[in-house]
């Protein structure tokens, strides 16, 4: 997605972008802390 929003802006589809947003960004949020606190833990031993 993110070399299209570069590339290829003038053909994105803003409905589909909305999804992405509301949907799938909260789940990659959550994700993206789990592994920092998981990757915290493991340089603490």
């Amino acid at each position: 997605m993110g070399n299209r929003l570069r590339h290829a802006y003038d053909r994105l589809s803003l409905p589909v972008i909305w999804h992405a947003i509301q949907d799938e960004l909260p789940t990659l949020e959550a994700d993206v802390r789990l592994a920092l606190i998981a990757a915290q833990l493991n340089r603490q031993g």
